[in-house]
């Protein structure tokens, strides 16, 4: 925002102040102390998280009528303490618990104290507005912090164990381990087996040193390639993220899921930095492995990343517009697959990329979009596209002469060109 001229920085202050209903002046006073003063932990104002005491120590003055954060503190610790309190606020730590302890016996609903509590969950659970705190309890009650915060972490650090893996003992059972939990699988010899290794190999080998040299680069293969997988494949489940935790706590040697979990959190905070310091960014992710392009297309074999045609230049997320619009049956699939064949000449022919705006459409999308009852985009075997550079004139006349199914241009969009795959020729301008 520094790079504004005053007339620009006043109009986003009003439309800031407008959305969150915070007076202008304010909210321009709240930027100015947002980057201001640097922290010796390369944190700044406001930019720092609310600590969990602090987030106590702010109902104590709602739920005891009390002004102030000083009034607050007084109120819990005797007279010869509360000035050690400004200069360590660990000394508050034992009787906010002790206040905590009490809540549930005292309380008998009033507003002040209902208050009291939702302000601590909020800032306890690091949430924006009051509304989201109250929203919170509906799904969770526990004031446990949800372990989702460090997914970004996990995936983080599953990413760099690509370059890190040094095909050691310890890394290589720490992997393995995660693999079975993974996999919820209920012993290594089924972890083995499930890696392509037969358990009994291993004791086989035990005095051949060039079959165990075998053994462990198959497993290395086989381990590297699920860490691979591993980031497309998260789902947030409880048990992909203790399979997670537990190899990171195998992989550093640490005694204790609790130490993992907390080497994970102080990996979220660097990450969370990573808008001001780039290095702290998570690694860049690779793409998937393509899996062997099948002999035939079938709804259920799709991959959105392979060309529709052998060596063809148009893809299956072309054709599905990302993955949403997957082809409901066979006959759908066919019909895309008999358009990818003849565009592909197309293409060919004039020379340049096509830039799709739309393949196949879901009745809601075509009504949506003015199509024809009849549309062929329904079917799959219809497209609009662009070329660079090119007007749907350019394109009209030079696929017209050969074309065999529908060719249209559109007056209103004078660069798009239409084709489908239909039986017959059919020409017109819409």
């Amino acid at each position: 925002m520094a790079t504004l001229s005053p007339d620009q920085r006043n109009y986003y202050y009003l439309l800031e102040s407008e959305r969150t209903g915070i007076h202008k002046p304010i909210l321009a006073a709240l930027y100015q102390i947002h980057s201001s003063p640097s922290l010796s932990d390369g944190q700044t104002g406001l930019g720092i998280s609310p600590a969990k005491p602090d987030a106590l120590l702010e109902g104590v003055p709602i739920w005891r009528g009390l002004d102030t954060k000083e009034a607050a503190i007084a109120s819990l610790l005797p007279d010869d303490k509360v000035t050690a309190a400004s200069e360590d606020e660990s000394v508050l730590d034992v009787p906010l618990k002790q206040f905590v302890q009490q809540l549930s016996a005292k309380y008998r609903g009033y507003p002040k104290a209902r208050e009291a509590l939702v302000r601590m969950i909020q800032l306890w659970r690091q949430l924006r507005t009051r509304e989201e705190a109250i929203a919170s309890l509906q799904t969770n009650t526990s004031p446990q912090e949800s372990l989702s915060v460090i997914d970004s972490a996990l995936i983080a650090f599953v990413q760099r164990l690509r370059d890190s893996y040094q095909g050691r003992g310890s890394q290589r059972n720490a992997l393995t381990e995660a693999f079975r939990l993974w996999r919820k699988l209920d012993s290594r010899a089924a972890t083995l087996f499930a890696l392509g290794i037969a358990p009994e190999l291993l004791d086989r080998s035990t005095t051949d040193k060039t079959a165990m040299v075998n053994l462990a680069t198959q497993l290395d293969r086989e381990l590297l390639a699920f860490i691979r997988r591993l980031p497309g494949e998260y789902q947030e489940r409880d048990y992909q993220r203790d399979a997670l935790i537990r190899l990171v706590q195998l992989w550093h040697d640490l005694p204790t899921r609790n130490q993992a979990i907390a080497s994970l959190m102080e990996d979220q905070k660097c990450l969370n930095q990573a808008r001001y310091h780039p290095k702290e960014a998570p690694p860049k992710p690779l793409p998937s492995a393509i899996p062997k392009r099948p002999i035939n297309w079938t709804p259920d074999n799709i991959q959105l990343f392979t060309s529709i045609v052998p060596d063809g230049n148009f893809t299956w997320a072309e054709a599905t517009n990302g993955g949403m619009l997957m082809p409901p049956n066979q006959a759908t699939v066919d019909a895309i697959v008999r358009i990818a064949r003849l565009v592909q000449q197309a293409r060919d022919r004039i020379g340049r990329p096509f830039m799709i705006t739309s393949w196949s459409r879901s009745p809601s999308i075509n009504s949506a979009v003015g199509g024809t009852s009849d549309s062929r985009h329904l079917i799959g075997d219809a497209i609009d596209f662009v070329c660079e550079g090119l007007t749907g004139n350019q394109l009209y006349w030079t696929l017209d002469p050969w074309w065999p199914g529908g060719l249209a241009r559109f007056i209103n969009f004078p660069n798009l060109c239409h084709i489908d795959a239909r039986s017959y020729r059919a020409r017109w301008l819409n």
